[in-house]
């Protein structure tokens, strides 16, 4: 049985949900006809390559809140990292007019 995650639980996970559609290759399948295998993968860049993780649909839920919360937290930290960036400016400024 797949683990739940909890609601309140910091859980992070950086890539995107895809489904993907394909056909098997069987010549008596319902895909020859074009209704599709649909399947739910996790896409994510792993030391440069792309993998793809089979996601069951019973943790679809899970795993885009994951990424939800994995975007959430880069644009928090990319607008901290913005706001250090003008603070170090604004000091170098002050600096450079003391010394001048």
């Amino acid at each position: 049985m797949a683990r739940r995650v909890a609601k309140d639980q910091a859980n992070m996970v950086r890539g995107s949900v895809v489904k993907l559609r394909r056909k098997c290759g069987k010549p008596n399948c319902r895909c020859v006809d074009g209704d599709l295998h649909e399947t739910w993968v996790l896409s994510t860049s792993v030391t440069g390559h792309t993998r793809m993780v089979s996601v069951p649909e019973s943790l679809l839920d899970d795993v885009r809140q994951a990424v939800a919360n994995y975007r959430q937290a880069r644009r928090a930290l990319d607008s901290q990292a913005l706001a250090g960036l003008q603070r170090l400016c604004r000091t170098l400024a002050k600096e450079h007019r003391r010394t001048t």
